[in-house]
């Protein structure tokens, strides 16, 4: 891990550099095109005291560096973990409606209770129970930088998160409303069975944005500050 580079070289990159672990070199010779670089081999003697410090968090760092290089200037690692977590609480989301349902026995239902509340009941608790496995998972994963700890400050980020999926969540109704209605008016010749799913894509994507960006600066803004 010894290397040495011009003042200058460093003055010029030390302001877009990221680095992770301590494979800094990476860095500069990325961040840079046509960097000269010339290797002084030497053999190490066989270990006698100590441990390796090349464990699997320094892989994953090193795996992690090599993603921000490449794609960082297009969709950050957070965001790609945020996206990948809310995609697990999908799943989430409808095998709780799933339980819901099976334990609320709706079945051969009658009435507003029933044909409902019932349905209504079960569809809140799949929301509510993927609301809680993403926390869980970005406060663990997508924001482990700043993680959130004690039990008390987990209670409070879980109702922060909580307000903002429901905020979310309304952005999406919202646009896929407003869009399906528009093009409705508007474009009837565009109407197809399918359009109401790309306007809830649509809604998808930027309550998954908004989101973010309010989780990222509200829900762990005191532990990012």
């Amino acid at each position: 891990g010894f290397f040495v580079l011009r003042r200058e070289l460093y003055e010029e990159l030390v302001p877009v550099i990221n680095p992770r672990g301590f494979k800094i070199l990476l860095e500069f010779l990325a961040r840079k095109k046509g960097i000269k670089a010339k290797e002084v081999g030497f053999v190490f003697k066989t270990r006698i005291h100590g441990e390796t410090k090349m464990s699997g968090s320094v892989i994953q760092n090193y795996l992690v560096a090599l993603y921000d290089i490449r794609f960082g200037n297009f969709i950050s690692l957070t965001f790609l973990k945020y996206g990948l977590t809310g995609l697990t609480g999908v799943f989430v989301n409808l095998f709780g409606q799933f339980l819901a349902m099976s334990f609320l026995h709706p079945g051969n239902a009658q009435g507003y209770y029933d044909n409902f509340t019932k349905p209504f009941i079960a569809v809140a608790f799949g929301f509510e129970i993927s609301v809680l496995s993403n926390y869980i998972i970005n406060n663990l994963w997508t924001f482990s930088e700043s993680k959130i700890a004690g039990f008390k400050a987990n209670i409070k980020g879980f109702i922060k998160f909580n307000l903002v999926s429901i905020t979310g969540f309304i952005v999406q109704i919202s646009v896929w409303r407003f869009t399906y209605q528009i093009i409705q008016d508007v474009f009837p010749q565009f109407l197809f069975p399918e359009l109401t799913y790309l306007c809830n894509f649509a809604g998808i994507v930027l309550a998954t944005a908004g989101n973010y960006f309010l989780n990222k600066n509200f829900t762990w803004k005191e532990k990012n500050s």
